[in-house]
């Protein structure tokens, strides 16, 4: 399943590109030991998810 994820992120970056070609990725936050240990508690709720974040310059 993260692979599929991945490949979705990958598609929908390439359309928001298309958009906002002027995207700089300015940070990527990790999970935290505690998000890592969630989906092996609750694996239908919890999932392990990165967040970017991303300027857009002029």
């Amino acid at each position: 399943m993260p692979q599929k994820r991945v490949l979705h992120l990958e598609e929908r970056m390439a359309r928001l590109h298309g958009l906002l070609p002027n995207l700089k990725l300015e940070h990527t936050i990790m999970p935290s030991r505690y998000d890592q240990l969630l989906p092996l508690l609750n694996p239908r709720v919890h999932q392990d998810e990165h967040v970017q974040i991303y300027q857009i310059l002029p």
